[in-house]
C-alpha cells in the first residue's frame, strides 16, 4: 500500500528578467520571533503549505511526528536603521555538561582535511581518491579566519575553535513555501522523501553582506529545487561502505539538505565558513544546506526521534547518554553511528543502528553504511564522487570565493540552457530593470545593490583589484569583470555590451548597449 502523496504543486516562478528577487515569498521577522513547530500525526508527512488527504485505510500507526512550519508574521526586517553594521555573535550554543567523555565546546578539534581514502575511520571522512585530489587543489570555501578560531600566545592558530564564539549570519527570514513530505510504502518497505530544499526553520540573509567578506564571501542566494529520493525503510549494511561527496548526504525533517562536513578545499566547513543561526547557508546551486545538525531540531525534542534520514536509508538521531549529553565522535563507530534507541514510524521505540549527531567533527556522517540513493530532480553542481556529489569537472558545490566556477547547471525554473554546450552558470541573478520616469534616458548615479557587480567584485578581491563608480560613470578596471558582465547579460537574454576600448560603461553608451531597454528604464546592477 502506497500512502497518498498529496499536493506538491510548486509556486509560479517569475520571469528571470523581472528582477533579482528570490523565487519564493518570505516574511521577515524580528529577532524575538522564532519559528513554531506544530506536532501532528499525519501520513508521515510534513507539508509546509498544504493539507494532505488520505483514506482511513492508509491511516495506520506508521506515521512519524514531523514538525510543520507556520508562517511567522512580524515586522519587516529590511535593513533597520537600528541594525548594527558589526559582526554579531551566534546565539548561545547548547550547554554541554562536563564529564570525561564530553567534548569541550570551547576547544573543538580541527576537522580540516581529516579525510580518508582507503575506507571509513573514526574521526575521519571517507572520500574517493579523486575527490581527495580535487580537494587538495581546491580554492573555494571561506577565505579568512574567524575570531572563534583559538590561537596560541604567539598568534598562530592552535587547531581548535570555540563554538560559543562562532558568528552567525544576521537575519530571521521565514520562508512561506517550504515543502517536505515523507511517504512510507508499506508494501515495498520503502520511504520516499520529497521537498524543495527550503527549510521550515528561519534562515539568514544571503548573499552575504560585505561586512563578512574578511571571513567568507559566499555570493550565493537561496532558491527552491523540487526533489525526490527513495530509500529502504529497513536499511541494511552494504557489502562495501561508500564514500561521501560534497553534495547532499541526508534530508532533515525541516526540509533542508545536509551536506558532508568539508568545504571545497577539504577544510572543516563548520569551523571555517559562515552560516546562519540554524547552521545553514546556500551552495553554488542556490541550495540551502547545513554541515551539522541545527540545535533547533533536537534541543527540545525527544532524543530518540530522528532529525533526518541519510540517503542510504539509515536514520539520523541526536541520541543522548545517561547524563544527557550528545555522544562524541570517539564514542561512535567509523560511520559516525552506533546502536541507540530510535522512535519508529508507529511511535514505538526500538534499538537499532543510526547515525548520531555530535558537536565535534565529522558531526553527522563519516561514510555511508548502506547503499546511497540518488536524489532525483536535484540540480546540484558538486565536487567528487557519490550519487549527489557531481561529476568531476562540474564545478564546486562550495564556491564561496566570488565568481562562480564554470558549471553545466540548469536554471532552477526548469528552463533549458540557452546553449546546451555552454558551461555558463544559469543560476546567476537576473539584472533587474526598474522604472525611472525621471531618467529621460540618462543613467544618473548607478544606485547599486547585490547582484552581478557584487559577484564580479568578489572574484577580484583576491587580486586586490577594485571597481570604481562615479556620479556619471561606472569604470570597470578589470577584463574579468567586463567578461563576467557580458556573460550574465547573455544568460539573461540581452545582447553583449558594445563598450569603448577602456571598458567603461557610461550614461551615454549604456542605454544603447542593452536590448529591450527603454528610455524610461534603467538597470539596478549591484552594490559596490
Amino acid at each position: 500500500m502506497v500512502l497518498d502523496r498529496g499536493n506538491n504543486t510548486d509556486q509560479t516562478r517569475s520571469d528571470a528578467n523581472a528582477g533579482t528577487q528570490p523565487n519564493f515569498q518570505v516574511d521577515m521577522a524580528d529577532s524575538k520571533t522564532r519559528s513554531i513547530f506544530n506536532r501532528q500525526i499525519t501520513v508521515a508527512h510534513a507539508d509546509h503549505s498544504d493539507t494532505e488527504k488520505t483514506s482511513e485505510a492508509d491511516r495506520k500507526p506508521t506515521e512519524q511526528m514531523i514538525p510543520k512550519a507556520t508562517a511567522v508574521n512580524g515586522a519587516q526586517d529590511q535593513q533597520k536603521a537600528t541594525e548594527s553594521n558589526s559582526l554579531t555573535e551566534r546565539p548561545t550554543s547548547p550547554e554541554v555538561p562536563k564529564s570525561k567523555e564530553s567534548v569541550n565546546i570551547h576547544r573543538l578539534p580541527d576537522g580540516d582535511r581529516q579525510l580518508e581514502t582507503t575506507g571509513p575511520k573514526v574521526g575521519k571522512v571517507f572520500v574517493s581518491k579523486e575527490t581527495y585530489d580535487r580537494m587538495m587543489k581546491g580554492q573555494t570555501g571561506a577565505t579568512g579566519e574567524g575570531p572563534w578560531l583559538n590561537r596560541n600566545k604567539d598568534g598562530t592558530l592552535d587547531g581548535t575553535y570555540d563554538l560559543t564564539k562562532k558568528i552567525a549570519v544576521e537575519g530571521n527570514i521565514q520562508l512561506k513555501n517550504s515543502k517536505y513530505h515523507r511517504y512510507v510504502n508499506l508494501k515495498d518497505d520503502t520511504v520516499t522523501i520529497t521537498g524543495n530544499t527550503l527549510p521550515s526553520t528561519e534562515i539568514g540573509k544571503f548573499p552575504l553582506d560585505r561586512k563578512y567578506y574578511s571571513i567568507d564571501r559566499n555570493p550565493n542566494r537561496v532558491e527552491p529545487n523540487d526533489f525526490s529520493v527513495t530509500v529502504p525503510r529497513y536499511p541494511t549494511p552494504a557489502e562495501n561502505p561508500s564514500p561521501i561527496g560534497l553534495g547532499a548526504i541526508a534530508i532533515l525533517k525541516n526540509g533542508s539538505l545536509s551536506y558532508g562536513p568539508n568545504d571545497g578545499q577539504g577544510n572543516d566547513a563548520v569551523k571555517r565558513e559562515l552560516q546562519d543561526k540554524n547552521n545553514g547557508h546556500p551552495s553554488e546551486s542556490q541550495h540551502y544546506h547545513v554541515h551539522n545538525i541545527p540545535p533547533i531540531l533536537y534541543e527540545k525534542q525527544d532524543s530518540r526521534e530522528p532529525v533526518g534520514t541519510a540517503i542510504d536509508g539509515f536514520k539520523i538521531v541526536a541520541a543522548r547518554k545517561s547524563d544527557g549529553q550528545l555522544y562524541s565522535t570517539k564514542e561512535l563507530d567509523e560511520f559516525h553511528g552506533r546502536v541507540v534507541d530510535v522512535k519508529q514510524d508507529d511511535g514505538t521505540v526500538k534499538k537499532e543502528w543510526a547515525y548520531c549527531v555530535s558537536l565535534d567533527y565529522p558531526y553527522t556522517i563519516g561514510a555511508f553504511k548502506g547503499t546511497p540513493a540518488k536524489i532525483e530532480g536535484l540540480k546540484e553542481v558538486g565536487l567528487g564522487q557519490g550519487p549527489n556529489g557531481g561529476k568531476p569537472g562540474d564545478g564546486n558545490q562550495h564556491n564561496h570565493g566570488g565568481m562562480p566556477g564554470d558549471t553545466n547547471q540548469q536554471d532552477p525554473s526548469g528552463k533549458p540552457d540557452r546553449d546546451p554546450k555552454s558551461k555558463e552558470s544559469e543560476h546567476l541573478p537576473s539584472l533587474e530593470i526598474i522604472d525611472d520616469k525621471n531618467s529621460k534616458g540618462s543613467f544618473k548615479s548607478a544606485k547599486l545593490e547585490t547582484t552581478l557587480f557584487d559577484i564580479a567584485q568578489n572574484s577580484l578581491l583576491e587580486k586586490r583589484e577594485s571597481i570604481a563608480d562615479s556620479q556619471q560613470k561606472l569604470n570597470i578596471r578589470s577584463d574579468d569583470v567586463y567578461r563576467e558582465l557580458n556573460r550574465v547579460m547573455i544568460l539573461n537574454g540581452y545582447q553583449p555590451a558594445s563598450l569603448n576600448g577602456r571598458h567603461n560603461i557610461t550614461d551615454r553608451n549604456l542605454p544603447n548597449s542593452w536590448n529591450n531597454v527603454t528610455k524610461n528604464q534603467k538597470f539596478k546592477l549591484g552594490s559596490i
